[in-house]
């Protein structure tokens, strides 16, 4: 799933990485900086993420520590 910065995200590997991390498309949308309909979108293929999304979502691919990251900054939250 790793891919090089500034590359494309198949609409495959956006709902992969979105369920690996158990997140729905509210919150991956909110994560990223942009509408619940946008990550739809991305994820039926009809539109594609711009380069920032495709920064951070290749970030997110990549840290094998985002995950963890992820659950802590969540827990801290509550």
């Amino acid at each position: 799933m790793s891919k090089k910065m500034g590359g494309t995200v198949s609409p495959t590997e956006i709902t992969a990485l979105r369920e690996k991390l158990g997140m729905s498309q509210s919150l991956f949308a909110m994560v990223i900086g942009v509408s619940k309909k946008t990550v739809k979108s991305w994820e039926m293929g009809t539109d594609k993420p711009d380069d920032a999304a495709i920064r951070l979502i290749t970030i997110m691919q990549n840290d094998p520590e985002f995950s963890e990251k992820y659950e802590q900054a969540k827990k801290g939250l509550k």
